[in-house]
């Protein structure tokens, strides 16, 4: 017959797990001889002791019988609390009795729980195993794969999803243990198979944290990435330290196949949603003196639009339309001062009908 621990003794050794009481704790559980309890919604002791974070008293409770359901309220508890080391101690535990999932167990970082599951037959190479661990917990992914004998190269596709992850979400630590483990930051990897951009690089992915320390820890280079797309990348995301970071490392503002510079041609292009630094980004509704400024401070960078297809040139015919003939007169005659675009340029955007208008305005 099961014995289970009473009310009182139930109450008195959660007080003594809030407070942190290993010995009383101890030797109250040396008199009972169970932990067991009868389901209830109230919190257990073992739950309080994962809630305060008392590691000695964790280990102490299972040392004791337990039921599966306040090993499972307890686990959920570890978890929200990001006590990956509690977690895996319970997941351990002999009174577990329900399947551990292989990607829950490698989140603990626990190396001896996940070595259990590698000798009864888990496969932890297995996508996508290895991607929403280390997306969740970098660290004891890896020391988990390296105590386990699985090779980098066996799961690396998975890490490179998990490295483009961090990248793009700024976590610096994470971004680092995946970089120890021997990760190229300049490798496209399939990301967004089927989509517009079908790879991608941590480097890539790093633009869109609007974090400049993340960007310059993973050392991007005009000979290792691609300049137009990051250059590109920096203006769409609205923010000048991103692109002074690139500057700053030898990217060329006139990255095009053609010379032109990605960066103004796609200010050009979101006519009046981008603001000059130090607030560079899209803004709603066009801010007139702010754009203006942007395209002052990038044809003094040296920056220079040329068009490469069709949609360049109706890209630009729009936004001069939208930004009316007197605006248009002052874009254009900022951008011929400082040689921003040839005459032949010029006459090619302002041939065709509905370009009239800004025609006239400038005189031609």
């Amino acid at each position: 017959m099961e014995t289970y621990l009473d009310s009182i003794s139930r109450d008195k050794l959660k007080n003594l797990c809030k407070v942190g009481r290993l010995y009383e704790a101890e030797r109250l559980l040396d008199q009972k001889g169970t932990a067991r309890l009868r389901k209830t919604k109230k919190w257990t002791p073992l739950f309080v002791a994962v809630d305060r974070g008392f590691h000695s008293l964790v280990e102490l409770l299972l040392r004791y019988d337990h039921v599966q359901w306040d090993l499972e309220k307890a686990y959920g508890g570890a978890k929200r609390r990001r006590r990956n080391d509690l977690a895996g101690m319970i997941l351990r535990s002999s009174w577990w009795s329900a399947d551990i999932d292989p990607v829950e167990a490698l989140k603990t970082g626990d190396t001896e729980l996940v070595c259990s599951l590698i000798a009864s037959g888990t496969d932890f190479t297995k996508p996508p195993i290895v991607k929403e661990a280390a997306m969740v917990s970098a660290r004891g992914t890896i020391e988990c794969l390296r105590a386990a004998k699985i090779s980098i190269e066996a799961v690396e596709d998975q890490l490179y999803e998990a490295l483009i992850h961090h990248a793009g979400q700024g976590h610096l630590k994470s971004l680092v243990h995946l970089l120890k483990a021997g990760l190229d930051p300049h490798r496209q990897v399939a990301y967004y198979p089927g989509g517009e951009h079908d790879t991608m690089s941590a480097v890539n992915a790093a633009i869109h944290s609007r974090k400049p320390a993340i960007l310059r820890m993973l050392k991007p280079s005009p000979e290792k990435d691609d300049p137009e797309s990051l250059m590109g990348g920096a203006v769409f995301m609205g923010d000048h330290r991103i692109l002074d970071v690139l500057l700053g490392v030898g990217f060329p503002l006139n990255c095009q196949k053609n010379g032109g510079s990605p960066v103004l041609n796609d200010v050009l292009h979101e006519a009046g949603l981008f603001q000059i630094r130090p607030n560079f980004r899209s803004s709603r509704p066009y801010d007139w003196p702010k754009f203006r400024a942007t395209v002052d401070w990038l044809i003094g960078l040296g920056a220079r639009w040329a068009g490469r297809d069709r949609d360049d040139y109706r890209h630009i015919r729009d936004s001069l339309i939208g930004i009316g003939e007197a605006g248009s007169k002052e874009i254009i005659g900022v951008m011929l001062d400082g040689k921003a675009i040839t005459e032949m340029e010029l006459q090619k955007i302002l041939a065709t009908p509905r370009m009239m208008p800004i025609a006239r305005a400038l005189g031609r």
